[in-house]
């Protein structure tokens, strides 16, 4: 997402455990300051539709999404996301 300089992404989440959103956004924030990206914290509630928030962020003129856990699974919000232009990261849980 960061390829062609600097840039706004969107690291979305919704009803993470603490520990996960702690270790994930340590990550985030140490990879955007080295790919001069300008990273921002969105948070979504169940009952918004992915249409609405793809707006929202549109609107807001952000470039990217980050779906970490089960959002990067649900075909909805990947659908509604590249409707609306913006590139989609997905950080999926790796299995040890």
């Amino acid at each position: 997402l960061a390829a062609q300089g600097q840039c706004r992404i969107t690291l979305l989440f919704n009803n993470a455990s603490a520990a996960f959103m702690s270790e994930l956004l340590m990550g985030c924030l140490a990879q955007s300051r080295l790919s001069d990206v300008i990273l921002e914290i969105e948070p979504w509630s169940e009952g918004e539709p992915f249409e609405t928030l793809a707006t929202r962020l549109v609107r807001q003129r952000v470039e990217g999404v980050l779906l970490p856990g089960l959002l990067c699974d649900e075909p909805e919000i990947l659908r509604a996301l590249s409707a609306a232009g913006l590139e989609v990261g997905r950080i999926a849980a790796t299995q040890e």
